[in-house]
């Protein structure tokens, strides 16, 4: 019998061969050898490869060779500085600054960074970001690379998938005795620290200015990503020589984490304002910034303090407690009036503006005066402390008449976003304009009763009226949650209310809510 004729793979229509590709690159196998196949495969291969890169600081000498055929497909670099290892005698040790070794070396990584990129032209994004502590303490810590929020599954079943070393003898985060306290405030402190060049590197902040100084300026970065999972808090001063540095930037997302003592707070705050202000850019149109904490840190604050202490006695159960940021030392009213102007001032030319935590939206818009126009303004999502069923109406109803009052001033305004989400909390208030159809809407969602008075509608109505809206619809919603279950952190709160644009990136979404659960896992264990 003669041999059958294999069919040529060409002849294999193209929609079928990219299927069985898209199945392969799926799947998990190894792609070189995939990329052998045809000269279609390698296109699609390398679009895949290149398109996301993880970059240390060993990699950037051979790093533009070796991306040079491909740079055109490159839009995302996670850059990742590896800090020294240490054991549990440096783990107990108190450090609200960075080591000097340390920070050098984050130094010298981003020094050899710029030079690498100055010469390339705008195309992509660039993600500098800095080990968390995964280990002593903070073991139950995930470190990961900014995906899509198509990536970043949630499953309830927090349990069944933890690691198994989270439950570490040694690092017992249940154990209420009053050195582990102290061990355990340490461990806080010292993974906040703070990535400062001019204490730890260049003592005073003109050196550090001068050798930013002899830095290349970088056009090709688009958008920056500092998340929350670098956990070291960037020195405002150094971020603002960052992004003057990175010339060509046009998108901002920051994350940093609020301080749990105080002294660091007010200079990191009095910084942040200074940053704000700088933040006024031609070229920079979408700042998102978000300011994570960790409820269960605020019981340890006083520990590092406890020696000297009378009391000794400590009450480390925040399961039932209605903790509100409002009991947190950098959440002092002054301050956050002076963020909030800021904020206001330096949003002026943008096209989004997200801010969580960091301000208030009250003093945003009572900051904003009659005269100021967001010409450009799209998107501007705050939150407020007063969104709280302990709040007077009248305070809530005031907050919301003055960001009416604002919107008037934003002729392309898609959507205003004000919320406020905590443990057992969770509301909404949302402004989004007709778009050329008869009915703009106000909404409000949250899990506590609340209706919209007459003065707050009237007041949206104005602002429907000015931008074509005919009429202006009403919509209330109940979260179908129980608080109490379901709402166990600000991370649940972001999930349910479903904002219209990411407040966060959605990989530290998933990793807040991660660690809150597991938290609350733990002190459903010592009952």
């Amino acid at each position: 019998m003669a041999p059958t004729s294999s069919r040529s793979w060409d002849e294999v229509p193209t929609e079928i061969r990219l299927l069985i590709l898209e199945d392969l690159l799926d799947s998990g196998c190894k792609l070189a050898p995939l990329a052998t196949v045809s000269r279609e495969w390698q296109r699609v291969i390398e679009r895949r490869v290149f398109a996301r890169i993880k970059l240390t600081p060993y990699c950037l000498a051979d790093f533009a060779t070796n991306i040079h055929r491909n740079r055109a497909l490159l839009h995302y670099i996670w850059f990742c500085v590896e800090l020294g290892e240490y054991d549990c005698r440096q783990c107990d040790a108190h450090f609200e600054t960075l080591s000097y070794v340390d920070a050098n070396l984050i130094a010298r990584a981003i020094r050899d960074l710029f030079w690498t990129l100055h010469t390339w032209e705008p195309n992509g994004e660039l993600l500098l970001d800095i080990s968390s502590d995964s280990k002593h303490w903070f073991n139950y810590l995930t470190f990961r690379p900014d995906v899509p929020s198509s990536e970043c599954g949630w499953s309830t079943g927090i349990e069944q998938a933890l690691p198994e070393n989270i439950d570490d003898d040694e690092h017992d985060w249940t154990d209420d005795s009053e050195i582990v306290r102290v061990r355990i405030a340490s461990a806080i402190t010292n993974n906040l620290a703070s990535i400062d060049f001019s204490s730890s590197v260049f003592h005073g902040q003109r050196k550090e200015s001068e050798w930013w100084g002899t830095l290349p300026y970088v056009p090709a970065i688009t958008g920056l990503i500092l998340r929350q999972q670098t956990r070291r808090q960037w020195s405002p001063f150094s971020l603002q020589h960052m992004f003057e540095h990175l010339s060509g930037l046009k998108e901002i997302y920051l994350e940093p984490w609020k301080q749990v003592f105080e002294d660091v707070t007010s200079y990191r705050d009095k910084s942040y304002v200074s940053l704000l202000g700088r933040l006024i850019s031609g070229k920079l149109q979408k700042i998102v910034i978000f300011q994570n904490y960790n409820r269960y840190y605020l019981p340890f604050s006083d520990a590092l303090d406890s020696t000297t202490s009378d009391s000794d006695t400590f009450d480390t159960d925040t399961s039932d407690a209605y903790i509100s940021d409002a009991d947190t030392p950098d959440s002092a009213p002054n301050m956050i009036r002076t963020l909030s102007r800021a904020a206001a001032a330096s949003s002026l030319k943008l096209e989004s503006f997200s801010v969580s935590f960091l301000v208030d939206a009250q003093y945003f818009f009572s900051a904003s005066k009659a005269s100021w126009k967001w010409p450009k303004m799209t998107s501007l999502i705050l939150t407020s402390r007063l969104l709280g069923p302990d709040t007077p109406r009248t305070d809530i109803d005031g907050v919301l008449i003055s960001a009416a009052a604002t919107a008037l001033n934003m002729p392309k305004l898609k959507s205003m976003e004000i919320w406020n989400g905590e443990a057992q909390l969770a509301s909404l208030f949302k402004y989004q304009p007709s778009g050329g159809q008869m009915y703009a809407s106000i909404t409000w969602k949250s899990t506590w009763w609340f209706t919209l008075r007459p003065p707050v509608i009237r007041a949206w109505e104005a602002v429907a009226n000015k931008y074509g809206g005919r009429k202006l619809t009403i919509n209330m919603e109940i979260l179908d949650v129980d608080p109490f279950t379901d709402i166990k952190s600000h991370g649940d709160a972001i999930h349910y209310l479903k904002l219209s644009q990411p407040v966060v990136r959605p990989v530290s979404l998933q990793q807040i809510r991660t660690e809150h659960n597991i938290h609350h896992m733990w002190e459903e264990r010592k009952r």
